[in-house]
């Protein structure tokens, strides 16, 4: 036979044998090292079955059912738990942060990492909550009295020689936001003034119980910023919509003073993308929330905040937090209320460029708590001296809902000091003092913190960093404190004795 045509057949065969080879070696080879996300086990499996990953991969390394995937614009953390695939939008550096991550497993939840920043979590009543924070200098741990019970009283924060105290249920992954965790203890501080100013403006939009609801109809609806139809501004350059036959969230029915039925919803733009907006209830149909409240005050709250900082506003505080408008520092704003912990809701009015203004088109968003401050000048009616001199000395809690500390001592400077009564099997004592400042402004029923609308405001700030912002009433036995649904009484301290020892004697 010909060699040139054996030698062509050797080779042909050579050829089959090595493509029959390479195909025997992929498919023993594992799926996570032929996958594109560089993923493996259960986690593989489920991202394998939602698209919308499939332009992402790994941005480091997996640690057991944790990992942080990625694409261009958005990263997130991806968690393959008993129920399914679970996606925390917030939770991760993003890429313009340019950060290199890693993520270690621990034997109850994960460890987050970024050159000095490191953030733990692990198990405490059923959930993953962030336990230790190290942001360089500064350490948040979580105060937990008993983790299996999930007793938790918040986070303490040391900075250097001080010490505050971050009052802050526990942060679960999902409620977890790495880019707005306080800093500094003056974040801290900050912090709890703001959530005790507004502590009767807290989840104002419904959002801590974010239900999803099917797909009931067809075509698209618009979506607003606020429920004011052409009046207020619209994303996506004017053009922002939902399908109708998409799932959304619905947070809040809402009817303006026109007669108008609006709810507010969250909807998917995309894998990286939501939006908060607010949608005329014919286009919704059964899935619309009623309210019958025309006059905001009655919906929500109302107060001047500041920007202390360079900030920006956006309608997607739950996944992007893309920044629809920058805010520059000093800017007042209308705010109607908190979401979830990072977020104040506001009210502005803006340009078809995109500027804030007086009479443009209005603009309801979401505007990072840790940026902003109750204006000084929205508290700046003066009180009375002898208001002041009139609460000055020592008061004990005697009818109603606990407001503040058992016993309340005000000093004539300004600072005050307050205990709780402890029970024993022996008694009652009082337990360890607490010390801080005290304020009383006049308060506005237009701002709707207090459901007796009370004449006056009271601001106590304890050492530790923490506040708390109550209506306060001033009668000839004693003074009330208020908040959004009850009420407690405080009488002298010495009247209070005096009656005991009545009481005794006879």
């Amino acid at each position: 036979m010909d060699e040139t045509i054996l030698k062509g057949s050797e080779t042909m065969n050579k050829g089959i044998a090595l493509v029959l080879t390479l195909l025997l070696v992929l498919s023993l080879l594992p799926a996570a090292s032929a996958n594109s996300w560089g993923l493996k086990g259960k986690l593989l499996t489920l991202v394998m079955d939602d698209a919308r990953w499939d332009n992402y991969s790994t941005v480091c390394n997996q640690a057991g059912s944790w990992a942080i995937l990625g694409s261009r614009y958005h990263n997130a953390l991806f968690h393959a738990a008993g129920d399914g695939l679970h996606v925390f939008h917030t939770a991760v550096w993003q890429p313009d942060e340019k950060k290199k991550m890693s993520i270690a497993e621990t034997a109850d939840g994960f460890i987050l990492t970024s050159g000095q920043e490191s953030f733990t979590f692990g198990a405490c009543a059923g959930e993953i909550v962030l336990l230790q924070a190290r942001l360089g200098d500064v350490e948040f741990r979580a105060d937990t009295s008993n983790t299996d019970t999930g007793s938790f009283y918040g986070y303490t924060c040391t900075e250097g020689t001080e010490t505050v105290f971050l009052s802050m249920l526990p942060l679960s992954v999902a409620d977890f936001n790495l880019a707005l965790f306080p800093r500094t203890a003056e974040d801290v501080r900050r912090f709890n003034l703001l959530h005790a100013q507004l502590d009767s403006g807290e989840n104002c939009l419904g959002t801590s119980e974010r239900n999803l609801i099917p797909a009931l109809g067809k075509g698209t609806a618009p979506v607003w910023s606020a429920p004011f139809g052409k009046s207020a501004w619209r994303a996506g350059k004017g053009k922002a919509a939902v399908g109708l036959s998409g799932n959304i969230i619905p947070l809040k029915g809402y009817r303006n003073a026109d007669g108008d039925s609006y709810t507010c919803i969250e909807y998917e733009v995309s894998e990286r993308t939501h939006r908060i907006g607010w949608v005329e209830n014919r286009l919704l149909g059964s899935r619309a929330l009623e309210d019958t409240s025309d006059i905001l005050g009655e919906a929500f709250v109302h107060c001047d905040v500041r920007a202390i900082r360079t900030t920006f506003l956006t309608d997607d505080p739950f996944c992007s937090q893309y920044p629809q408008f920058e805010v520059p520092s000093g800017m007042q704003f209308d705010c109607m209320g908190l979401i979830g912990n990072d977020w104040a809701y506001v009210s502005a009015e803006v340009t078809s460029k995109g500027k804030f203004t007086d009479g443009g088109a209005i603009v309801w968003g979401f505007i990072p708590v840790r940026d902003l401050e109750m204006d000084p000048s929205f508290r700046d009616d003066p009180v009375p001296q002898d208001i002041v001199e009139q609460l000055s000395g020592s008061w004990t809690f005697y009818a109603g809902g606990s407001m503040a500390e058992d016993l309340l001592i005000f000093y004539p400077d300004g600072t005050y000091e307050g205990a709780n009564t402890v029970y024993t099997q022996t008694g009652e004592t009082l337990g360890e003092p607490r010390r801080g400042t005290w304020s009383v402004c006049r308060y506005n029923p237009f701002w709707g913190f207090y459901w007796d609308d009370p004449v006056y405001e009271l601001t106590l700030v304890h050492e530790d960093g923490t506040a708390n912002v109550k209506g306060l009433s001033i009668s000839e036995e004693g003074f009330s404190l208020t908040n959004y649904e009850g009420s407690g009484g405080y009488v002298r301290t010495e009247t209070l004795e005096t009656e005991d020892s009545e009481v005794t004697n006879g």
